[in-house]
């Protein structure tokens, strides 16, 4: 639901979302699955979208973090 959301720019309603997805996700899946990583770029990228840099980094950061 979030993507649509942000498809349709209606990002503060994407963020609930993808905040809702991370908070299950992390209940229910491994600390470091493909799908927590996704939500984090996802959530970053609706950031900058709103030049939001500040915000957008850290998530882009912790997602890196997957990757190592």
């Amino acid at each position: 639901m979030g993507e649509v959301y942000q498809c349709l720019g209606e990002y503060d309603t994407a963020l609930e979302y993808y905040e809702r997805a991370l908070e299950i996700y992390k209940k229910s899946l491994p600390s470091e699955h493909i799908e927590i990583a996704i939500v984090l770029v996802n959530k970053g990228s609706i950031k900058e979208e709103k030049a939001d840099l500040q915000t957008a980094l850290p998530f882009y950061k912790k997602r890196l973090t997957f990757a190592l």
